[in-house]
């Protein structure tokens, strides 16, 4: 709430959410009712019990009607009535996001449960192929956003620090649910941001606990990076506080119930809180991401493995393979003397074989050219020559009884 007084005319001006919810609801009261705001002043730290006076300022009818972030608690409708609650109840968590994109080498595999992953092996289920793709590809490339704590116990389990605003209730909430008071740190609006990012081990804090309404109007400034968890306690939500018995008490209640669940509220909450939906869309965190060499290095690995173990297998098969016919080589010329002596037998027959064919030719001729040179021989010689063939193989021509000591020798 933003309270700003005029100093010529004296008047005093609020803007701010609780005061448009208020102006809203007057203008739908069946009659007119003139008001006037005036400062409550609180102190720096702006603690609970500033609100606890300013709402026994109401009882001590010092005002009418107390407007503001004022929270319906038990302990004050011990003196004021308040009206129907104009804001969303609850206490809730403030917590940074995180990027849940499975950066796990073996993502590729989480598509399929490990029964179907056997049962698509055994039967080559192809027809899973198009979900499988479709569901890691919406792994991989579909950026979900999670927060980092998920409860309030998860807070007290792991003794990180948690954070409130300045002078709200919420400590003793905090406090009552076992927080270490040490761990239990409090911040101004403006430094929020600022240690929620430093985080627990840093200095800052692991989640801040708030009531929704702070919350949402810190998620309008804060989009990226954050978001809300809870509500983890319950609460009234916010109300305006009159005195007991105040008349306008039920026509206030009916005329907020008439705001509340109208367009106008909607537009109230645009004005001050931002659009929520927007908050969605708004830069790379919800964006989709590229894919790199690490979304699949467990596919690649398996690739390689495989590759690399066929490789090996060829290998080891080309060198056994080389190395038994190395042996069979060796073998072989181990056995070639014994072969070599009988092949040696084997030529020394068939070259004797051919000796004694070659001398039965040289023979048969030597026997044909002796025929014919007899024959010749008779033709030519004179009756009373003839010819004697001596045990030498020589031939004696002789004429009559006078030898003429010719010999012939004949090849």
């Amino acid at each position: 709430m933003k309270v700003e007084k005029d100093y010529i005319t004296g008047a005093t001006k609020a803007s701010g959410f609780s005061v448009d919810v208020f102006e809203e609801a007057v203008k739908r009261l069946p009659y007119a009712v003139p008001y006037e705001y005036v400062i409550f002043s609180t102190t720096d730290d702006r603690s609970s019990e500033d609100y606890n006076d300013f709402v026994y300022q109401v009882y001590l009818e010092i005002y009418d009607i107390a407007i503001g972030d004022i929270t319906i608690r038990y302990n004050r409708t011990f003196y004021v009535d308040f009206t129907l609650p104009y804001t969303e109840s609850g206490i809730a968590m403030i917590v940074p996001v995180r990027d849940s994109i499975n950066r796990n080498t073996w993502i590729f595999l989480k598509p399929l449960a490990p029964g179907m992953w056997f049962g698509s092996v055994l039967v080559f289920l192809m027809v899973l192929t198009s979900s499988y793709t479709a569901s890691l590809s919406s792994m991989l490339t579909v950026q979900q956003l999670q927060p980092t704590v998920t409860d309030v116990h998860e807070l007290l389990k792991s003794g990180e620090c948690v954070g409130y605003q300045h002078g709200s209730y919420v400590k003793g909430l905090l406090e009552e649910l076992g927080f270490d008071r040490l761990k239990i740190k409090p911040y101004d609006p403006d430094d929020f941001h600022e240690a929620l990012s430093r985080g627990s081990n840093n200095g800052g804090i692991a989640a801040l606990v708030h009531e929704v309404p702070y919350i949402k109007l810190f998620l309008s400034n804060h989009c990226k990076g954050y978001t809300m968890v809870g509500p983890i306690y319950k609460a009234a939500g916010f109300g305006y506080a009159l005195s007991k018995g105040n008349p306008l008490l039920r026509d206030i209640s009916n005329a907020i119930l008439n705001v509340t669940g109208g367009d106008t509220m909607i537009q109230i909450e645009k004005k001050w809180f931002g659009d929520q939906n927007n908050c969605q869309n708004v830069g790379p965190l919800t964006g989709s991401s590229t894919l790199t060499f690490a979304n699949f290095r467990g596919l690649f690995i398996l690739t390689g493995v495989a590759s690399t173990s066929s490789l090996l297998i060829a290998l080891i098969i080309y060198f056994y393979k080389k190395k038994h016919k190395s042996t069979k080589i060796m073998l072989d010329n181990t056995n070639r003397p014994e072969e070599n002596g009988i092949n040696e037998e084997n030529s020394e027959l068939q070259e004797g074989n051919q000796d004694s064919t070659r001398v039965e030719q040289n023979t048969q001729r030597a026997g044909q050219e002796e025929n014919g040179l007899e024959q010749q021989t008779s033709l030519e010689l004179a009756p009373e020559t003839s010819i004697v063939m001596s045990s030498n193989g020589s031939t004696v021509i002789s004429r009559g009884k006078r030898t003429t000591g010719l010999q012939v020798e004949l090849m």
